[in-house]
This record gives C-alpha cells, sequence and structure tokens, in this order.
C-alpha cells in the first residue's frame, strides 16, 4: 500500500497521512476521487503530484507504478520571488 500525504486542507477533511492499496497513480487518483469526492478532485486540479520527492511530471505521469514503500504527496503549487 502507498501512502498518500495531501495538502494541509485536505488533511483537515481527510487525514494526514493515507494508507491506498494502488498499482498506478492514475489508480490511487481515483480511489482518492471515489472516497472523498470534489473536495480532493478540486485539491489534485490545483496541486503538484510528488511520488518519493519526485514530480510526476518527470516519472510516468499517471502510470507511474507504486509500490508498498512509496509515498504520494499532493503539494500546493507556488510562485514568487
Amino acid at each position: 500500500m502507498a501512502i498518500l500525504i495531501p495538502t494541509y486542507d485536505l488533511a483537515q477533511e481527510i487525514g494526514a497521512e493515507i494508507e491506498i492499496d494502488a498499482a498506478t497513480v492514475g489508480e490511487l487518483l481515483s480511489i482518492g476521487r471515489e472516497r472523498w469526492g470534489k473536495p480532493f478532485e478540486d485539491t489534485v486540479r490545483a496541486a503538484a503530484i510528488v511520488v518519493n520527492g519526485r514530480a510526476i511530471t518527470r516519472l510516468k505521469g499517471k502510470r507511474t507504478p507504486l509500490g508498498p514503500d512509496d509515498t504520494v504527496w499532493l503539494v500546493n503549487a507556488s510562485a514568487g520571488g
């Protein structure tokens, strides 16, 4: 089971650390949408998704495989200088 670490705001609703049995990032996101609906979907739409410290855009995107020791973070995007 992979561990999902949601953004701070979402964690207030669903918990700070959730175990999810998913083979890929895409499957994890589908499970999250089914369990938590709109709050989860809104967060995912605005967040960067990171697996073990690496953005999924640098991996295989939603096809990135997940194993039992993997951690998936939803990170609020930020910009500025």
